[in-house]
């Protein structure tokens, strides 16, 4: 089918307004046109939440694993550097979206001075931002997101232990594009690629949520006395470390909840359970674990400190965020520089979901993350004229 580029621009137009969640995109991702080997210029293919899945539809979204990228396509790893993501609510908003450009800061391809520096003053479900569909309060409160990769080259080998989480970029969703850093000792790939995955658990604004994007990777600039990235294990509860006990030192794999029992690593009722509440965060006091799961009004903590400032940095004074990519479970912002064979040899074995992980020597994990400075006034109200339905779609 042939486009003009007037028809294209309109489809694009309708395309970023629709609402939509957020998938990670790139021209190296698995499912650039859906379950299609067509380019088209727009589609929300990666961008809607995986809940309730048996192993097969929810690992690397299923069939989209049949659908690679253009051969030659590769998401670069740079050791040391940065890999770059697209985080939209459709691929029209994205940078790959057959030349005809809509772009802007935001994942929905329009702009939004009210997000600039946007501050929550409440936890009300009424300021959760809608559009685009961030499932946050604001930046400080976006759960943060993850990169793992995989030393393998079909997609289709790959379980559940091979894929290691070795990148979080914290307060994430939030702008459209994301950088995420990658370990000074990252091996090199096989010649074929290796398999990376990005990986989100929303903790506000948000039902049963979960998201995975699968992609062709490489790492550039390996060292050829690389160490070898040992295999995952599983992540645990820690916000709390003498009560909840210590965080999962070492190597962790992919979070998944909210999906059919038998593939579930963090169960169910640990994230429901009146008795399993957040106790430290901005909000998150008197709140379930994640994800969305919300106590009445008058459970709620408001009166927790917000924020202290440091050198020009603003630090989250008690951390927050649920059970996600932050360090309430043990994954510290930025490289996870604990994942090599070096830094955890010898690891025991235990069962995880569709393989084997590896038990490490617990470790500890830190309260807080860092945001860049952002104005404390307060925003102007963000305009919510699908709210409902984009919270709750």
């Amino acid at each position: 089918m042939m486009y003009t580029t007037s028809t294209l621009t309109l489809f694009i137009l309708l395309a970023t307004r629709a609402q939509a969640h957020i998938g990670a995109y790139h021209k190296a991702m698995y499912c650039r046109n859906g379950f299609s080997n067509v380019e088209v210029p727009a589609g929300r293919f990666v961008a809607d939440p995986q809940t309730g899945l048996d192993w097969d539809e929810f690992w690397f979204r299923g069939k989209c694993k049949d659908f690679p990228p253009p051969d030659g396509e590769f998401l670069e790893l740079p050791a040391g550097g940065y890999a770059t993501l697209e985080l939209a609510g459709n691929k029209a908003a994205t940078s790959i979206n057959m030349g005809v450009r809509n772009l802007t800061e935001w994942g929905d391809g329009e702009e939004h001075p009210e997000l600039e520096h946007r501050v929550a003053l409440n936890d009300s479900l009424s300021n959760c931002v809608g559009e685009p569909n961030l499932h946050a309060l604001d930046e400080a409160n976006a759960s943060g997101s993850a990169l793992a990769i995989a030393y393998k080259s079909d997609i289709h080998t790959v379980e559940w232990s091979d894929l290691v989480v070795f990148s979080v970029a914290p307060n994430t969703p939030w702008r459209r594009v994301a950088k995420f850093e990658v370990p000074k000792d990252m091996p090199a790939c096989p010649p074929e690629g290796c398999i990376c995955a990005w990986g989100w658990s929303p903790d506000w604004c948000a039902r049963d949520n979960l998201y995975m994007n699968g992609f062709r990777c490489k790492v550039t600039n390996a060292r050829a006395d690389a160490p070898r990235v040992a295999p995952a294990q599983v992540a645990k509860w820690c916000e709390v470390p003498s009560e909840d006990g210590a965080c999962v030192a070492g190597p962790k794999g992919i979070i998944i909840h909210s999906q059919q029992d038998a593939i579930n690593n963090v169960p169910t009722a640990d994230i429901t359970s009146l008795q399993k509440t957040q106790r430290d965060g901005r909000f998150d006091v008197g709140h379930f674990r994640s994800p969305g799961a919300f106590l009445p009004p008058s459970s709620f903590a408001l009166s927790s400190p917000v924020f202290g400032v440091t050198s020009g940095v603003v630090v989250l004074t008690s951390g927050f965020g649920g059970v996600g990519y932050n360090e309430k479970m043990g994954f510290m912002p930025g490289a996870q520089n604990d994942i090599f064979v070096t830094t955890n040899p010898n690891p025991p074995t235990v069962v995880v979901p569709n393989g084997n992980g590896a038990q490490r020597p617990m470790g500890q994990c830190r309260a807080n993350f860092n945001l860049k400075k952002r104005s404390l006034e307060p925003a102007p109200r963000v305009r919510r004229s699908r709210f409902w339905g984009s919270l709750f779609g």
